[in-house]
């Protein structure tokens, strides 16, 4: 009679625990990514709901500068502003200091210093640009991929890839790690 496990079959037993754990490792990771993508368009959507309903009141957009100003963006950023990028950080209360209803400080949910995985605003007044600069999942990739974005052809330089050059279309600019959710007017598109 025989007690216990020969190795053999110790290992086969690890083996199968140690490829349950990597598949649900995995899959618990690109949850997160998937969720935090979700929270980012949520976020964005519920300023745009209170920049519409600021427009209806009021006649315009909140301004945040000229276009070609480099303090043009506002954004959710922390630490000191960038203006090689137009972009002033003002940390989790962006939106409520553009003064359209939003009483929630408002973070990316992974909030890293400088423009990673940050929410961008500018407007002109007639028009608006949201941003949730990086989208992390798979899911949130192929949305920032399909937001409404405008063919190379109907802007001088519609996008810009990560370098600052040209790139032909929202799909080249939006691909692999550096896609970018958006919402705004169609004045904006090649903000």
């Amino acid at each position: 009679m025989r007690k216990g496990f020969n190795i053999t079959e110790m290992i086969v037993v690890i083996t199968i625990f140690g490829i349950l754990a990597a598949v649900i490792f995995t899959n618990a990771a690109e949850g997160r990514k998937r969720a935090n993508d979700t929270r980012r368009m949520n976020d964005l959507k519920q300023v745009q709901a209170a920049l519409e309903a600021y427009k209806l009141a009021n006649g315009k957009y909140p301004v945040t500068a000229p276009v070609d100003d480099d303090t043009f963006w506002q954004a959710s950023c922390t630490g000191a502003s960038l203006t090689s990028f137009a972009v002033v950080c003002n940390g989790a209360t962006w939106a409520k200091d553009l003064n359209i209803g939003i009483t929630a400080d408002l973070l990316d949910p992974r909030n890293t210093a400088g423009l990673e995985y940050t929410y961008l605003y500018g407007s002109d007044s007639f028009n608006y640009k949201l941003m949730a600069w990086k989208m992390q999942s798979k899911q949130g990739i192929t949305q920032a991929q399909n937001d409404s974005g405008a063919s190379a052809s109907t802007c001088t330089c519609a996008y810009t890839d990560g370098s600052g050059a040209c790139a032909a279309s929202a799909e080249e600019r939006n691909s692999g790690e550096d896609a970018n959710y958006e919402l705004f007017t169609q004045g904006a598109r090649c903000w």
